[in-house]
Protein backbone atom coordinates (compact mmCIF):
# COMPACT_ATOMS: atom_id res chain seq x y z
CA UNK A 1 0.00 0.00 0.00
CA UNK A 2 2.85 2.39 0.87
CA UNK A 3 4.43 2.36 -2.58
CA UNK A 4 1.11 3.00 -4.32
CA UNK A 5 0.35 5.88 -1.96
CA UNK A 6 3.77 7.33 -2.63
CA UNK A 7 3.28 7.10 -6.38
CA UNK A 8 -0.12 8.77 -6.25
CA UNK A 9 1.06 11.65 -4.08
CA UNK A 10 4.11 12.36 -6.21
CA UNK A 11 2.61 12.09 -9.70
CA UNK A 12 2.79 15.83 -10.38
CA UNK A 13 6.19 16.18 -8.74
CA UNK A 14 7.68 13.44 -10.89
CA UNK A 15 6.26 15.13 -13.98
CA UNK A 16 8.44 18.11 -13.11
CA UNK A 17 11.56 15.98 -12.75
CA UNK A 18 12.39 16.02 -16.44
CA UNK A 19 15.91 15.12 -17.42
CA UNK A 20 17.33 13.74 -20.66
CA UNK A 21 14.97 11.60 -22.72
CA UNK A 22 17.09 8.59 -21.95
CA UNK A 23 16.60 9.16 -18.25
CA UNK A 24 12.84 9.35 -18.56
CA UNK A 25 12.67 6.20 -20.67
CA UNK A 26 14.89 4.33 -18.26
CA UNK A 27 12.90 5.36 -15.22
CA UNK A 28 9.63 3.75 -16.34
CA UNK A 29 6.18 4.28 -14.84
CA UNK A 30 5.33 4.75 -11.20
CA UNK A 31 1.53 4.68 -11.46
CA UNK A 32 -1.30 4.61 -13.92
CA UNK A 33 -1.22 7.58 -16.27
CA UNK A 34 -4.19 9.85 -16.76
CA UNK A 35 -4.38 9.35 -20.51
CA UNK A 36 -6.12 6.30 -21.95
CA UNK A 37 -4.35 3.39 -23.57
CA UNK A 38 -5.97 1.52 -26.41
CA UNK A 39 -4.50 -1.63 -27.84
CA UNK A 40 -6.17 -0.78 -31.13
CA UNK A 41 -3.96 2.27 -31.55
CA UNK A 42 -1.14 0.17 -32.95
CA UNK A 43 1.05 -2.84 -32.29
CA UNK A 44 2.31 -2.43 -28.73
CA UNK A 45 1.70 1.31 -28.75
CA UNK A 46 0.01 3.75 -26.41
CA UNK A 47 -2.81 6.05 -27.48
CA UNK A 48 -1.42 9.23 -25.96
CA UNK A 49 -4.80 10.92 -26.04
CA UNK A 50 -3.61 13.73 -28.28
CA UNK A 51 -6.55 15.56 -29.85
CA UNK A 52 -6.57 15.88 -33.63
CA UNK A 53 -5.46 19.48 -33.81
CA UNK A 54 -3.97 20.47 -30.48
CA UNK A 55 -1.36 19.10 -28.13
CA UNK A 56 -2.43 17.57 -24.83
CA UNK A 57 -1.99 19.10 -21.42
CA UNK A 58 -3.45 22.51 -22.16
CA UNK A 59 -4.26 24.89 -19.41
CA UNK A 60 -7.98 25.63 -19.47
CA UNK A 61 -9.27 24.16 -16.28
CA UNK A 62 -11.83 26.30 -14.56
CA UNK A 63 -14.96 25.50 -16.51
CA UNK A 64 -17.55 22.81 -16.19
CA UNK A 65 -15.55 20.55 -18.47
CA UNK A 66 -16.20 19.61 -22.05
CA UNK A 67 -19.27 17.56 -22.73
CA UNK A 68 -18.59 13.89 -23.15
CA UNK A 69 -15.33 12.56 -24.48
CA UNK A 70 -14.36 12.46 -28.14
CA UNK A 71 -14.59 8.96 -29.58
CA UNK A 72 -11.36 7.02 -30.16
CA UNK A 73 -10.25 7.57 -26.58
CA UNK A 74 -9.20 11.20 -27.04
CA UNK A 75 -8.54 12.81 -23.66
CA UNK A 76 -9.74 16.35 -23.15
CA UNK A 77 -8.92 18.97 -20.58
CA UNK A 78 -11.83 20.90 -19.09
CA UNK A 79 -12.85 23.99 -20.97
CA UNK A 80 -13.29 27.61 -19.95
CA UNK A 81 -15.70 30.40 -20.88
CA UNK A 82 -16.72 33.58 -23.00
CA UNK A 83 -19.64 35.91 -23.97
CA UNK A 84 -20.76 37.91 -27.04
CA UNK A 85 -20.16 38.51 -29.90
CA UNK A 86 -22.63 35.98 -31.22
CA UNK A 87 -21.07 33.24 -33.31
CA UNK A 88 -22.16 33.10 -36.98
CA UNK A 89 -24.60 30.30 -37.84
CA UNK A 90 -22.80 26.98 -37.75
CA UNK A 91 -22.10 25.33 -41.05
CA UNK A 92 -20.27 22.14 -41.97
CA UNK A 93 -16.94 23.75 -41.18
CA UNK A 94 -17.87 24.31 -37.55
CA UNK A 95 -19.66 21.31 -36.21
CA UNK A 96 -22.21 20.95 -38.95
CA UNK A 97 -25.96 20.76 -38.63
CA UNK A 98 -27.13 19.67 -35.19
CA UNK A 99 -29.92 17.15 -34.53
CA UNK A 100 -30.39 18.64 -31.06
CA UNK A 101 -33.47 20.88 -30.92
CA UNK A 102 -32.73 24.23 -29.28
CA UNK A 103 -35.52 24.98 -26.76
CA UNK A 104 -37.32 28.25 -26.04
CA UNK A 105 -37.17 30.17 -22.79
CA UNK A 106 -34.26 31.13 -20.57
CA UNK A 107 -34.68 28.44 -17.95
CA UNK A 108 -35.16 25.78 -20.62
CA UNK A 109 -32.00 26.96 -22.38
CA UNK A 110 -30.04 26.84 -19.13
CA UNK A 111 -31.26 23.30 -18.41
CA UNK A 112 -30.45 22.31 -22.00
CA UNK A 113 -26.86 23.56 -21.62
CA UNK A 114 -26.47 21.62 -18.38
CA UNK A 115 -27.83 18.50 -20.08
CA UNK A 116 -25.45 18.80 -23.04
CA UNK A 117 -22.51 19.36 -20.71
CA UNK A 118 -23.13 15.84 -19.36
CA UNK A 119 -24.05 14.28 -22.70
CA UNK A 120 -21.84 11.46 -23.97
CA UNK A 121 -21.52 11.04 -27.75
CA UNK A 122 -23.62 8.22 -29.19
CA UNK A 123 -23.26 6.04 -32.25
CA UNK A 124 -22.64 2.49 -33.37
CA UNK A 125 -19.35 3.32 -35.08
CA UNK A 126 -16.54 5.75 -34.42
CA UNK A 127 -17.56 8.12 -37.21
CA UNK A 128 -21.11 8.25 -35.89
CA UNK A 129 -19.85 9.03 -32.40
CA UNK A 130 -17.54 11.71 -33.73
CA UNK A 131 -20.40 13.31 -35.66
CA UNK A 132 -22.54 13.29 -32.52
CA UNK A 133 -19.69 14.78 -30.49
CA UNK A 134 -19.50 17.66 -32.97
CA UNK A 135 -23.27 18.03 -32.91
CA UNK A 136 -23.34 18.24 -29.11
CA UNK A 137 -20.88 21.11 -29.05
CA UNK A 138 -22.48 22.84 -32.03
CA UNK A 139 -25.78 22.77 -30.14
CA UNK A 140 -24.09 24.16 -27.04
CA UNK A 141 -22.76 27.10 -29.01
CA UNK A 142 -26.17 27.82 -30.56
CA UNK A 143 -28.02 27.50 -27.25
CA UNK A 144 -25.47 29.69 -25.48
CA UNK A 145 -25.72 32.39 -28.15
CA UNK A 146 -29.50 32.32 -27.87
CA UNK A 147 -29.43 32.66 -24.09
CA UNK A 148 -26.88 35.47 -24.26
CA UNK A 149 -29.10 37.30 -26.75
CA UNK A 150 -32.26 36.93 -24.68
CA UNK A 151 -31.17 37.41 -21.06
CA UNK A 152 -29.07 39.92 -19.14
CA UNK A 153 -29.38 38.03 -15.85
CA UNK A 154 -25.95 37.29 -14.40
CA UNK A 155 -26.44 33.55 -13.83
CA UNK A 156 -27.63 33.12 -17.42
CA UNK A 157 -24.78 35.15 -18.89
CA UNK A 158 -22.11 33.37 -16.86
CA UNK A 159 -23.47 29.90 -17.64
CA UNK A 160 -23.92 30.67 -21.34
CA UNK A 161 -20.45 32.20 -21.61
CA UNK A 162 -18.98 29.18 -19.86
CA UNK A 163 -20.75 26.75 -22.16
CA UNK A 164 -19.92 28.66 -25.33
CA UNK A 165 -16.19 28.88 -24.67
CA UNK A 166 -16.14 25.28 -23.55
CA UNK A 167 -17.89 24.08 -26.70
CA UNK A 168 -15.81 26.22 -29.07
CA UNK A 169 -12.66 24.89 -27.51
CA UNK A 170 -13.88 21.32 -27.97
CA UNK A 171 -14.51 21.99 -31.66
CA UNK A 172 -11.15 23.74 -32.00
CA UNK A 173 -9.40 20.65 -30.68
CA UNK A 174 -10.96 18.69 -33.51
CA UNK A 175 -9.18 20.92 -36.01
CA UNK A 176 -12.10 23.27 -36.72
CA UNK A 177 -10.46 26.53 -37.84
CA UNK A 178 -13.73 28.48 -37.88
CA UNK A 179 -14.38 27.47 -34.27
CA UNK A 180 -10.84 28.53 -33.37
CA UNK A 181 -11.42 32.02 -34.76
CA UNK A 182 -14.75 32.26 -32.98
CA UNK A 183 -13.14 31.10 -29.74
CA UNK A 184 -10.47 33.78 -29.98
CA UNK A 185 -13.02 36.52 -30.60
CA UNK A 186 -15.41 35.33 -27.89
CA UNK A 187 -12.61 35.01 -25.34
CA UNK A 188 -11.35 38.53 -26.01
CA UNK A 189 -14.86 39.93 -25.74
CA UNK A 190 -15.45 38.09 -22.48
CA UNK A 191 -12.16 39.36 -21.04
CA UNK A 192 -13.44 42.95 -21.51
CA UNK A 193 -16.87 42.29 -19.99
CA UNK A 194 -18.00 44.51 -17.14
CA UNK A 195 -19.02 41.49 -15.09
CA UNK A 196 -15.84 40.34 -13.24
CA UNK A 197 -16.78 36.67 -13.30
CA UNK A 198 -17.19 36.69 -17.08
CA UNK A 199 -14.04 38.75 -17.57
CA UNK A 200 -12.11 36.20 -15.51
CA UNK A 201 -13.42 33.37 -17.66
CA UNK A 202 -12.28 35.17 -20.79
CA UNK A 203 -8.81 35.85 -19.42
CA UNK A 204 -8.40 32.26 -18.33
CA UNK A 205 -9.44 30.97 -21.73
CA UNK A 206 -6.99 33.29 -23.50
CA UNK A 207 -4.27 32.08 -21.18
CA UNK A 208 -5.22 28.47 -21.88
CA UNK A 209 -5.10 29.12 -25.62
CA UNK A 210 -1.61 30.61 -25.33
CA UNK A 211 -0.50 27.49 -23.45
CA UNK A 212 -2.06 25.33 -26.18
CA UNK A 213 -0.01 27.20 -28.76
CA UNK A 214 3.18 26.64 -26.78
CA UNK A 215 2.57 22.93 -26.24
CA UNK A 216 1.70 22.39 -29.90
CA UNK A 217 4.87 24.16 -31.03
CA UNK A 218 2.99 26.96 -32.80
CA UNK A 219 4.71 29.54 -30.56
CA UNK A 220 8.29 28.66 -29.57
CA UNK A 221 8.86 31.67 -27.29
CA UNK A 222 7.85 31.10 -23.66
CA UNK A 223 8.20 34.72 -22.58
CA UNK A 224 4.69 35.88 -23.61
CA UNK A 225 3.14 33.03 -21.64
CA UNK A 226 5.27 33.82 -18.63
CA UNK A 227 4.29 37.49 -18.86
CA UNK A 228 0.61 36.56 -19.07
CA UNK A 229 0.97 34.23 -16.09
CA UNK A 230 2.46 36.98 -13.95
CA UNK A 231 -0.26 39.39 -15.08
CA UNK A 232 -2.99 36.94 -14.11
CA UNK A 233 -1.44 36.55 -10.68
CA UNK A 234 -1.08 40.31 -10.24
CA UNK A 235 -4.60 41.22 -11.40
CA UNK A 236 -6.82 38.71 -9.63
CA UNK A 237 -4.93 35.95 -7.81
CA UNK A 238 -8.04 34.97 -5.83
CA UNK A 239 -10.37 34.68 -8.84
CA UNK A 240 -11.70 31.14 -9.42
CA UNK A 241 -9.32 28.97 -11.42
CA UNK A 242 -6.30 31.29 -11.47
CA UNK A 243 -4.21 29.21 -9.09
CA UNK A 244 -5.05 25.98 -10.88
CA UNK A 245 -4.40 27.26 -14.40
CA UNK A 246 -1.11 28.99 -13.53
CA UNK A 247 0.12 25.93 -11.65
CA UNK A 248 -0.72 23.76 -14.66
CA UNK A 249 1.17 26.16 -16.92
CA UNK A 250 4.25 26.01 -14.70
CA UNK A 251 4.16 22.22 -14.76
CA UNK A 252 3.81 22.21 -18.54
CA UNK A 253 6.76 24.58 -18.93
CA UNK A 254 8.82 22.16 -16.85
CA UNK A 255 7.59 19.17 -18.84
CA UNK A 256 8.50 20.88 -22.12
CA UNK A 257 12.04 21.50 -20.90
CA UNK A 258 11.77 25.25 -20.22
CA UNK A 259 13.35 24.87 -16.79
CA UNK A 260 14.27 28.49 -16.14
CA UNK A 261 10.82 29.73 -17.14
CA UNK A 262 9.20 27.02 -15.03
CA UNK A 263 11.27 27.98 -11.99
CA UNK A 264 10.30 31.63 -12.50
CA UNK A 265 6.65 30.63 -12.78
CA UNK A 266 6.78 28.51 -9.62
CA UNK A 267 8.39 31.39 -7.75
CA UNK A 268 5.75 33.86 -8.95
CA UNK A 269 2.92 31.50 -7.97
CA UNK A 270 4.54 30.85 -4.61
CA UNK A 271 4.88 34.55 -3.85
CA UNK A 272 1.28 35.21 -4.85
CA UNK A 273 -0.23 32.49 -2.65
CA UNK A 274 2.25 31.98 0.19
CA UNK A 275 -0.14 33.65 2.67
CA UNK A 276 -3.29 31.99 1.31
CA UNK A 277 -5.90 31.18 4.00
CA UNK A 278 -6.75 28.02 2.02
CA UNK A 279 -4.58 25.37 3.66
CA UNK A 280 -4.62 23.15 0.59
CA UNK A 281 -3.35 25.96 -1.62
CA UNK A 282 -0.83 27.02 1.03
CA UNK A 283 0.52 23.45 1.21
CA UNK A 284 0.87 23.25 -2.58
CA UNK A 285 2.63 26.60 -2.62
CA UNK A 286 5.13 25.43 -0.02
CA UNK A 287 5.78 22.45 -2.25
CA UNK A 288 6.26 24.72 -5.28
CA UNK A 289 8.76 26.92 -3.46
CA UNK A 290 10.65 23.83 -2.32
CA UNK A 291 10.61 22.54 -5.88
CA UNK A 292 12.02 25.81 -7.22
CA UNK A 293 14.82 25.71 -4.62
CA UNK A 294 15.70 22.08 -5.35
CA UNK A 295 15.67 22.66 -9.10
CA UNK A 296 18.03 25.61 -8.66
CA UNK A 297 20.40 23.35 -6.75
CA UNK A 298 20.03 20.63 -9.41
CA UNK A 299 21.14 23.11 -12.07
CA UNK A 300 24.01 24.39 -9.93
CA UNK A 301 25.28 20.84 -9.37
CA UNK A 302 24.69 19.79 -13.01
CA UNK A 303 22.54 16.82 -12.04
CA UNK A 304 21.38 16.30 -15.61
CA UNK A 305 24.92 16.04 -16.95
CA UNK A 306 25.95 13.65 -14.19
CA UNK A 307 22.94 11.42 -14.84
CA UNK A 308 23.69 11.35 -18.55
CA UNK A 309 27.20 10.18 -17.75
CA UNK A 310 25.80 7.52 -15.43
CA UNK A 311 23.27 6.17 -17.91
CA UNK A 312 25.71 6.11 -20.81
CA UNK A 313 28.10 3.97 -18.78
CA UNK A 314 30.88 6.53 -18.27
CA UNK A 315 33.55 5.30 -15.84
CA UNK A 316 33.43 6.55 -12.25
CA UNK A 317 30.09 8.25 -12.86
CA UNK A 318 28.13 6.80 -9.93
CA UNK A 319 29.86 8.60 -7.04
CA UNK A 320 29.26 12.11 -8.46
CA UNK A 321 25.54 11.29 -8.73
CA UNK A 322 25.51 10.03 -5.14
CA UNK A 323 27.25 13.25 -4.07
CA UNK A 324 24.46 15.31 -5.68
CA UNK A 325 21.82 13.23 -3.92
CA UNK A 326 23.58 13.82 -0.62
CA UNK A 327 23.54 17.60 -1.13
CA UNK A 328 19.88 17.59 -2.18
CA UNK A 329 19.03 15.93 1.14
CA UNK A 330 21.38 18.06 3.24
CA UNK A 331 18.73 20.52 4.46
CA UNK A 332 17.16 20.23 7.92
CA UNK A 333 13.79 19.13 6.55
CA UNK A 334 13.76 18.14 2.86
CA UNK A 335 10.28 18.10 1.40
CA UNK A 336 8.10 16.10 -0.95
CA UNK A 337 9.77 17.18 -4.16
CA UNK A 338 13.24 16.36 -2.82
CA UNK A 339 11.90 12.93 -1.86
CA UNK A 340 10.56 12.36 -5.37
CA UNK A 341 13.81 13.46 -7.02
CA UNK A 342 16.21 11.61 -4.75
CA UNK A 343 14.12 8.42 -4.89
CA UNK A 344 14.34 8.59 -8.67
CA UNK A 345 18.10 9.17 -8.53
CA UNK A 346 18.57 6.19 -6.20
CA UNK A 347 16.59 3.99 -8.57
CA UNK A 348 18.65 5.18 -11.55
CA UNK A 349 21.81 4.19 -9.69
CA UNK A 350 20.23 0.75 -9.23
CA UNK A 351 19.08 0.46 -12.85
CA UNK A 352 22.55 1.39 -14.12
CA UNK A 353 24.04 -1.51 -12.14
CA UNK A 354 25.71 0.55 -9.43
CA UNK A 355 24.25 -1.48 -6.60
CA UNK A 356 26.67 -0.32 -3.89
CA UNK A 357 25.92 3.36 -4.50
CA UNK A 358 22.21 2.59 -4.88
CA UNK A 359 22.19 0.92 -1.48
CA UNK A 360 23.93 3.93 0.06
CA UNK A 361 21.42 6.26 -1.63
CA UNK A 362 18.38 4.40 -0.28
CA UNK A 363 19.91 4.28 3.21
CA UNK A 364 20.59 8.03 3.12
CA UNK A 365 17.09 8.67 1.84
CA UNK A 366 15.53 6.76 4.72
CA UNK A 367 17.75 8.42 7.34
CA UNK A 368 17.07 11.93 6.00
CA UNK A 369 13.32 11.53 6.51
CA UNK A 370 13.16 9.29 9.59
CA UNK A 371 12.28 12.18 11.96
CA UNK A 372 10.48 14.32 9.41
CA UNK A 373 7.66 16.53 10.78
CA UNK A 374 5.38 15.07 8.10
CA UNK A 375 4.93 11.40 9.08
CA UNK A 376 3.63 10.51 5.62
CA UNK A 377 6.92 11.59 4.01
CA UNK A 378 8.85 9.55 6.56
CA UNK A 379 6.69 6.53 5.74
CA UNK A 380 7.16 7.03 2.01
CA UNK A 381 10.94 7.32 2.34
CA UNK A 382 11.02 4.15 4.44
CA UNK A 383 8.88 2.33 1.86
CA UNK A 384 11.13 3.39 -1.01
CA UNK A 385 14.25 2.29 0.86
CA UNK A 386 12.67 -1.02 1.84
CA UNK A 387 11.63 -1.65 -1.76
CA UNK A 388 15.18 -0.93 -2.89
CA UNK A 389 16.51 -3.48 -0.41
CA UNK A 390 13.97 -6.06 -1.55
CA UNK A 391 14.97 -5.64 -5.18
CA UNK A 392 18.67 -5.88 -4.35
CA UNK A 393 18.05 -9.06 -2.36
CA UNK A 394 16.58 -10.83 -5.40
CA UNK A 395 19.96 -11.29 -7.11
CA UNK A 396 21.24 -14.85 -6.80
CA UNK A 397 18.13 -16.13 -5.03
CA UNK A 398 15.56 -18.70 -6.26
CA UNK A 399 12.60 -17.05 -7.95
CA UNK A 400 9.04 -18.30 -8.28
CA UNK A 401 6.21 -16.69 -10.23
CA UNK A 402 2.84 -17.03 -8.52
CA UNK A 403 -0.66 -16.15 -9.68
CA UNK A 404 -3.14 -17.32 -12.29
CA UNK A 405 -3.46 -16.87 -16.03
CA UNK A 406 -5.72 -14.08 -17.26
CA UNK A 407 -8.57 -16.52 -17.89
CA UNK A 408 -8.37 -17.62 -14.25
CA UNK A 409 -6.76 -21.00 -14.98
CA UNK A 410 -3.80 -22.17 -12.83
CA UNK A 411 -0.28 -21.11 -13.73
CA UNK A 412 2.45 -23.76 -13.52
CA UNK A 413 5.88 -22.24 -12.88
CA UNK A 414 7.33 -25.76 -12.74
CA UNK A 415 7.19 -26.18 -16.51
CA UNK A 416 9.83 -23.43 -16.86
CA UNK A 417 12.37 -25.40 -14.83
CA UNK A 418 15.74 -25.61 -16.58
CA UNK A 419 15.02 -22.67 -18.89
CA UNK A 420 16.20 -19.08 -18.95
CA UNK A 421 13.09 -17.02 -18.17
CA UNK A 422 12.45 -13.30 -18.44
CA UNK A 423 9.73 -12.19 -16.01
CA UNK A 424 8.27 -8.92 -17.25
CA UNK A 425 6.17 -6.87 -14.80
CA UNK A 426 4.05 -4.54 -16.94
CA UNK A 427 0.66 -2.85 -17.37
CA UNK A 428 -1.39 -1.76 -20.37
CA UNK A 429 -1.33 1.89 -19.25
CA UNK A 430 2.48 2.03 -18.99
CA UNK A 431 4.03 3.56 -22.11
CA UNK A 432 7.61 2.35 -21.47
CA UNK A 433 6.24 -1.15 -20.82
CA UNK A 434 4.57 -1.28 -24.22
CA UNK A 435 7.62 0.23 -25.89
CA UNK A 436 9.74 -2.58 -24.47
CA UNK A 437 7.52 -5.39 -25.75
CA UNK A 438 8.88 -5.42 -29.34
CA UNK A 439 12.40 -5.81 -27.93
CA UNK A 440 11.29 -8.72 -25.75
CA UNK A 441 9.37 -10.23 -28.65
CA UNK A 442 12.43 -10.13 -30.91
CA UNK A 443 14.57 -11.82 -28.25
CA UNK A 444 11.87 -14.42 -27.65
CA UNK A 445 11.77 -15.38 -31.32
CA UNK A 446 15.54 -15.42 -31.58
CA UNK A 447 16.32 -17.51 -28.49
CA UNK A 448 13.20 -19.58 -27.83
CA UNK A 449 14.67 -22.64 -29.55
CA UNK A 450 17.65 -22.44 -27.18
CA UNK A 451 15.52 -22.54 -24.06
CA UNK A 452 14.44 -18.93 -23.54
CA UNK A 453 10.94 -18.21 -22.23
CA UNK A 454 9.01 -15.12 -21.16
CA UNK A 455 6.32 -14.75 -18.50
CA UNK A 456 4.44 -11.50 -18.21
CA UNK A 457 3.10 -10.39 -14.82
CA UNK A 458 0.39 -7.83 -15.45
CA UNK A 459 -0.19 -5.07 -12.89
CA UNK A 460 -3.39 -3.51 -14.21
CA UNK A 461 -5.92 -2.77 -11.48
CA UNK A 462 -8.71 -4.45 -13.46
CA UNK A 463 -8.15 -7.90 -14.96
CA UNK A 464 -10.67 -7.22 -17.75
CA UNK A 465 -8.45 -4.41 -19.03
CA UNK A 466 -5.64 -6.79 -19.86
CA UNK A 467 -8.12 -9.34 -21.21
CA UNK A 468 -9.37 -6.76 -23.72
CA UNK A 469 -5.82 -5.72 -24.54
CA UNK A 470 -4.72 -9.29 -25.25
CA UNK A 471 -7.81 -9.91 -27.37
CA UNK A 472 -6.58 -7.18 -29.71
CA UNK A 473 -2.82 -7.55 -29.31
CA UNK A 474 -2.06 -11.16 -28.25
CA UNK A 475 1.36 -11.86 -26.75
CA UNK A 476 3.15 -15.10 -27.64
CA UNK A 477 3.94 -15.87 -24.00
CA UNK A 478 1.86 -16.49 -20.89
CA UNK A 479 0.52 -13.56 -18.91
CA UNK A 480 -0.06 -13.98 -15.18
CA UNK A 481 -2.18 -11.86 -12.84
CA UNK A 482 -2.79 -11.93 -9.10
CA UNK A 483 -5.09 -14.72 -7.94
CA UNK A 484 -6.48 -12.40 -5.26
CA UNK A 485 -9.14 -10.03 -6.67
CA UNK A 486 -8.43 -7.67 -3.76
CA UNK A 487 -4.69 -7.51 -4.46
CA UNK A 488 -4.34 -6.25 -8.01
CA UNK A 489 -2.00 -3.68 -9.55
CA UNK A 490 0.98 -2.77 -7.40
CA UNK A 491 -0.67 -4.70 -4.55
CA UNK A 492 -0.04 -7.95 -6.46
CA UNK A 493 1.69 -10.14 -3.81
CA UNK A 494 4.57 -10.95 -6.16
CA UNK A 495 5.10 -7.24 -6.91
CA UNK A 496 5.11 -6.45 -3.19
CA UNK A 497 7.53 -9.30 -2.52
CA UNK A 498 9.90 -7.97 -5.19
CA UNK A 499 9.70 -4.36 -3.98
CA UNK A 500 8.31 -3.09 -7.27
CA UNK A 501 7.30 0.57 -7.33
CA UNK A 502 8.04 1.35 -10.99
CA UNK A 503 7.52 -0.59 -14.20
CA UNK A 504 8.58 -2.10 -16.50
CA UNK A 505 10.52 -4.25 -14.06
CA UNK A 506 12.36 -7.15 -15.68
CA UNK A 507 13.78 -10.14 -13.83
CA UNK A 508 16.03 -12.58 -15.72
CA UNK A 509 16.04 -16.05 -14.16
CA UNK A 510 18.79 -18.52 -15.07
CA UNK A 511 18.50 -22.25 -15.79
CA UNK A 512 19.21 -22.90 -12.11
CA UNK A 513 16.02 -21.07 -11.15
CA UNK A 514 17.89 -18.17 -9.53
CA UNK A 515 17.78 -14.49 -10.43
CA UNK A 516 20.69 -13.65 -12.70
CA UNK A 517 19.96 -10.00 -13.47
CA UNK A 518 17.42 -7.17 -13.11
CA UNK A 519 16.47 -4.24 -15.35
CA UNK A 520 17.55 -6.01 -18.57
CA UNK A 521 15.87 -3.59 -20.96
CA UNK A 522 16.89 -2.75 -24.52
CA UNK A 523 20.34 -3.95 -25.54
CA UNK A 524 21.01 -5.35 -22.08
CA UNK A 525 18.57 -8.20 -22.72
CA UNK A 526 20.28 -9.28 -25.93
CA UNK A 527 23.69 -9.08 -24.27
CA UNK A 528 22.64 -11.21 -21.31
CA UNK A 529 20.88 -13.82 -23.44
CA UNK A 530 23.87 -14.13 -25.76
CA UNK A 531 26.03 -14.67 -22.69
CA UNK A 532 23.69 -17.21 -21.04
CA UNK A 533 22.38 -19.11 -24.05
CA UNK A 534 25.17 -18.79 -26.57
CA UNK A 535 28.41 -18.93 -24.53
CA UNK A 536 30.44 -20.47 -27.37
CA UNK A 537 29.62 -17.57 -29.65
CA UNK A 538 27.72 -19.72 -32.10
CA UNK A 539 25.12 -17.91 -34.22
CA UNK A 540 21.70 -17.90 -32.57
CA UNK A 541 18.75 -19.24 -34.49
CA UNK A 542 17.15 -16.64 -36.69
CA UNK A 543 13.62 -15.69 -35.56
CA UNK A 544 10.77 -17.11 -37.57
CA UNK A 545 9.41 -14.63 -40.04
Amino acid sequence: MAQDLYARRTQCLLMAFTLAVSVVLTAGCGKKEDGPVTAASGRFEVDDGTPAAKAPGSAGAVGQGEAGTPPSGTATAPGDVPSPPTTPPLDAAMGGATPYQIPEGNDALLAFLEQLQRQQPRGRAQQEMLADYRAIHSARVQAADKLLGESQEKKHRVAATQAKLDALRALTRLGDTQAEKALNAASRAAAKDAEPEIANLGRLMLFGMSLDELTSGEVPDVQPLLTNLKQLLADQPNAPGVFMVTRQAAMMLQQLGHKDAAAEAYQAIGNAYKDSPDEQIAAEVRSMLEQAAVQSLEAELDLEGKLRALLTGQPNSAQPVLDVLTKLLAGPSPGEYALAVTSQIAQLLEISGNNKEAGEAFALLEKSYENHPDPSLAAQATARAENGRRRAALIGQPFTVTGVQVDGSPFDWGKYQGKVVLVDFWATWCGPCLQEIPNIDAAYKKYKAQGFEVVGVNLDDDRQTVVRFLDIQPLPWTTVVSADPNAQGFENPLAVQCGIDAIPFLVLVGRDGKVDALHVRGEKLEQKLAEMLNPAGEPAAEPAS
